[in-house]
């Protein structure tokens, strides 16, 4: 009998999926198979998906992906993106359906495809490479000196003809600092290493994403999601491993730091991370101004300027403050595609009118100062510092796709279901305006 009973032991049925893991699970697939069909796509030959290589396309630029599908062109790119964001929407929506190790484990592909993928759809890349290259092979200051002052450096020949070699870089210091081991590696080696290090840092903001969520007691998965997932994120920013990254992690350690009552840190890190882009400043305003404890987050802002100031004075010297004037020359420029020199367009004019221009600076600044108010009385400082955020993204004539990195840890940690929402509008948006002739 006891044999018996053990042979026909019930056998365990799977509970069959519901809709929502049906819709999750095809959303991340999607996002999973058009990845790799653009990376791929993307290798096969030089196009305007790698613009660094529409001139010279060596094999190691092309990476692991290179012979293994037909060339994509920038319209196929288009209908990849529009299923990108789509499968996107509909992870997003239905994440809670998912396992928290499936998404983490999906979160890791993703990042891992562009990872090994040629630097997608900018040049940045090389830009950056431009800039340790005039000071640490040139001995150029590179805040008082520009690239086209090396004209027969070979770092020229994979810098679009639009990157602006008559500017002074506008990078904060702290990403200058590790400039001479990059240069010693050799642009190859440089490259991949830039692109190593922008995968560090974006699943760094992801992790610290989940930490935050956590701490303010909420379901983690919905925000990974929205931020780990988005087709932005990836494809531009990870893909073309643009410098924003890195000023993302420090700003969402900072926020996280300070969601864990420890302001002063946060705020230090929040200061440091403006060292690396301008963009951080807005969340170290929105938390000294609307922090639960104010006077501790303006010491550590106070004390971590002192500390990066010194630091870079030491480094660079007085013609650091080159990169102020970089950084307003540049928000004065108009990159191809904004909002403002769409509706310009509309006007029959090709660049931004200044009437359009100059009412975009002022519903920004009124925007900031509305918001920032809003904020201090709330304390929902960062969910103020999101939406200052959303409206520096409508009104800038500087706009790019990878832009969008900055809203969305914001967005994923407020507690503002319509900047979540504002969030995944924007990237579809954004994915649309940059993709237009």
């Amino acid at each position: 009998m006891e044999a018996t009973a053990l042979t026909h032991r019930p056998r365990l049925v799977r509970a069959p999926r519901t809709a929502a893991q049906r819709l999750a699970a095809a959303g991340i697939g999607g996002l999973l198979v058009t990845s790799l069909v653009v990376a791929a796509g993307a290798a096969a030959y030089p196009s305007r998906l790698v613009p660094s290589g529409r001139f010279m396309f060596p094999d190691w630029m092309a990476g692991v992906f290179a012979g293994l599908s037909p060339e994509m062109n920038i319209v196929a790119f288009g209908v990849a993106l529009g299923v990108m964001i789509a499968c996107y929407v509909a992870a997003v929506r239905y994440v809670t359906a998912v396992s928290a190790r499936g998404l983490a484990s999906a979160v890791v592909a993703l990042h891992v495809v562009f990872l090994i993928a040629p630097p997608l759809l900018s040049t940045d890349i090389f830009g950056y490479l431009a800039h340790a290259r005039l000071w640490s092979v040139h001995d150029l200051n590179p805040y008082t000196h520009v690239v086209a002052e090396i004209p027969r450096d070979p770092v020229n020949q994979y810098l679009g003809q639009t990157w602006p070699k008559a500017l002074a870089a506008p990078y904060g210091p702290l990403l200058l600092l590790g400039s001479p081991v990059l240069v010693a590696m050799g642009l190859a080696a440089a490259m991949w290493t830039l692109k190593a290090a922008a995968v560090v840092a974006a699943l760094g903001s992801v992790a610290l994403v989940w930490k935050g969520a956590r701490l303010l007691g909420r379901d983690p998965r919905p925000a990974v999601a929205l931020v780990g997932l988005n087709p932005l994120w990836l494809a531009w920013a990870v893909g073309g491993a643009h410098n924003d990254l890195p000023m993302v992690l420090m700003m969402t350690g900072g926020v996280c730091l300070a969601v864990a009552s420890r302001e002063r840190l946060g705020a230090g890190v929040l200061a440091a991370a403006v060292a690396v882009k301008a963009t951080a400043g807005i969340a170290l305003l929105a938390l000294v101004v609307g922090g639960a404890r104010r006077g501790r987050a303006l010491v550590g802002a106070l004390t971590g300027a002192a500390l990066v100031a010194a630091l870079s004075f030491a480094v660079f010297g007085p013609d650091l403050m080159g990169s102020v004037s970089s950084l307003l020359e540049q928000g004065q420029g108009s990159s191809r595609q904004s909002l403002p020199r769409d509706l310009s367009r509309l006007l029959g004019s090709e660049y931004p009118l200044p009437l359009i221009r100059h009412l975009g600076t002022a519903i920004f600044v009124v925007s900031t100062i509305g918001l920032l108010a809003w904020g201090a009385r709330t304390r929902r400082w960062i969910d103020a510092a999101g939406w200052v955020t959303v409206a520096l993204l409508a009104t800038t004539t500087w706009l790019h796709a990878w832009y969008i990195v900055g809203l969305l840890p914001l967005a994923a940690l407020s507690q503002s279901t319509r900047l979540r929402v504002a969030a995944v509008v924007l990237t579809a948006a954004m994915g649309v305006i940059q993709l237009t002739p």
